[in-house]
């Protein structure tokens, strides 16, 4: 990527324009040249930096300065060295040292440089492009893998809420609210005691919760019942290891696993353990792994004894679902696989259904 070493255009301009109108006020009455005015009037080494280079510093001695010079146009005379950008060279270094081997013109070019906002001319007409350095391709890929999993935990994190919400808008989330509103009123309900008035050696009356604080605690009560429900039924919320980052990052782990699968089952024929055969069945059915945890044990072992990682098993058992029309003709378990697998994992609302 280019960039130029000049200065933004307007910014230039306008302090050009300031530094002018200073100048004619601070003109001579006699008539004199300013120092911009004898400075601006030079070109100096264009766009090469004269102590560039010759390799010096700006706080290098004459002396110094000589003996760089003479080494630098020994080293590419025209007559010496057959190069073809010799002789451009040695007019550069030429000039860079009849600048800087001159005192007032030394002057002169360190005022040019201190001042780069006074000349905006100059550097605009003699600047050149400049290349940055290449930023490290590892260090590029990483922070953009990094970028689009952030944003993807966002947008997970942003549908899981969107569909909570949702669900809790529901006015079947708004009934067993107030039922379990209700259970939690009849268990902290008060019980009467019966006595005589004279029974109870106290005056002292105990202060009694305002009503709306009381019902307040209820409802926080019920709610955190009803989100431990929810969280029974519908899959985790979004986490940072769920990205594409963490994937990357467990590729070499993935792909020894893969091969040491291939290795096992289809190299040496082993048979599959229950793990295994738990992981198909999900794949099978397609069932994220918390929704497979979400499931009774005695489903699990039902759907893993059809065995339907095997293609025929799988194509009768989708069979079976599709040819039972009627509700009555299929099981509990049928039921809610066929509804969460058109719901999608989000979909699923458990014991509001």
């Amino acid at each position: 990527m280019k960039v130029l070493r000049f200065p933004v255009v307007l910014a230039l301009l306008s302090q050009f324009c300031s530094a002018a109108a200073s100048d004619e006020k601070a003109e001579d009455p006699k008539g004199e040249k300013s120092k911009r005015d004898i400075v601006a009037q030079y070109e100096y080494c264009r766009e090469d930096n004269c102590y560039e280079l010759l390799g010096v510093s700006q706080t290098s001695k004459p002396p110094a300065i000589k003996r760089k010079y003479r080494h630098l146009a020994a080293e590419w005379h025209p007559d010496k060295n057959p190069d073809p950008r010799a002789k451009e060279l040695f007019q550069k270094y030429a000039n860079a040292y009849e600048v800087l081997s001159n005192a007032e013109m030394r002057s002169n070019y360190d005022y040019l440089l201190a001042h780069p906002y006074e000349f905006p001319v100059f550097f605009m007409r003699y600047s050149k492009p400049k290349y940055m350095p290449k930023s490290d391709i590892r260090f590029v890929l990483i922070l953009t893998l990094i970028i689009i999993s952030a944003i993807q935990y966002l947008l997970k994190h942003s549908q899981y809420h969107t569909a909570l919400e949702a669900m809790k808008k529901d006015p079947r989330y708004q009934e067993r609210l107030k039922q379990l509103v209700t259970e939690q009123s009849s268990k902290n309900a008060p019980v009467k005691k019966s006595g005589f008035r004279g029974s109870v050696g106290t005056t002292k009356v105990k202060k009694e919760t305002p009503k709306q604080e009381e019902l307040e605690k209820r409802r926080c009560a019920a709610e955190e019942i009803l989100s431990e429900e929810l969280a029974a039924v519908m899959p985790p919320a979004p986490k940072v290891s769920d990205t594409i980052a963490v994937d990357v990052f467990k590729l070499p782990l993935t792909v020894a696993s893969m091969l040491g699968w291939v290795v096992k089952f289809n190299l040496l024929r082993l048979e599959y353990g229950p793990a295994e055969k738990a992981y198909l069945t999900r794949r099978a059915i397609g069932l994220s792994e918390a929704e497979w945890e979400a499931a009774e044990e005695q489903e699990k072992e039902d759907f893993i004894a059809k065995e339907l990682w095997v293609a025929k098993n799988l194509s009768e058992w989708e069979a079976e679902l599709t040819k039972s029309s009627s509700p009555g003709s299929k099981s509990g378990k049928d039921k809610r696989l066929a509804r969460q697998k058109k719901k999608g994992p989000l979909g699923h609302v458990g014991m509001l259904e």
